[in-house]
């Protein structure tokens, strides 16, 4: 019940419904009044978990496609790095001893290219520790592959409540609100994913 936080009570009837018993013993407002049908509340679990699969195969997806991303910049990046550190020990220091440039001109461009180095570099550690933040929520904790299976599913068992759903609050007998188990890493997720449509944007 979201009024008083207590375990809903299951009639034994034929037609099996659910009810706060918190009323009947101290005046509670804000606990459920009247009936849930068991089957109504079956029916909208049922609902929730393919709609919230349906999202969470296709953030899978998106986690996917931006790990691919990653990595690719990340190669890229290596490549950038190489290029200038050879730029930076072997073509300026050539153009100094063929008097190309001066000792001066030398240390400035050479500090000038280890400032981008340095730069490139940051820039690949961030996008390696996303890669693995990616990996470690999509992959390790696995809420995708719990859900996958779940996006036509059409009766509810004991373990597919266990493995997605850590509660569920019933305000009104049309008015319920799942709690998942998977949400923090979820939102981890979608974080990183959002971080990295923000620096698209910049």
């Amino acid at each position: 019940c979201a009024g008083c936080g207590r375990a809903m009570r299951r009639s034994n009837t034929t037609v099996r419904y659910f009810y706060c018993n918190t009323r009947k013993f101290r005046d509670s407002p804000n606990c459920m009044e009247g009936r849930l049908m068991e089957q109504d509340l079956i029916d909208a679990v049922l609902l929730a978990i393919r709609q919230q699969a349906r999202i969470v195969v296709d953030t899978g997806q998106l986690i996917q496609q931006a790990k691919k991303n990653r990595g690719t910049r990340v190669s890229i990046l290596e490549q950038q790095i190489r290029a200038l550190e050879k730029r930076s020990r072997i073509e300026l220091f050539e153009q100094l001893n063929d008097g190309v440039i001066s000792t001066e001109q030398y240390k400035t461009r050479r500090d000038h290219l280890s400032r981008q180095i340095q730069e490139l570099e940051a820039q690949n550690r961030q996008l390696t520790k996303q890669m693995r933040e990616l990996q470690g929520n999509a992959t390790e904790n696995g809420f995708v592959w719990l859900f996958r299976p779940c996006e036509q599913v059409e009766s509810l068992t004991q373990e597919i409540v266990d493995a997605l759903i850590r509660s569920i609050r019933i305000y009104r007998a049309d008015q319920i609100e799942i709690q998942w188990k998977y949400l923090d890493d979820y939102k981890k997720c979608l974080d990183l994913l959002k971080d990295q449509t923000d620096r698209k944007a910049v």
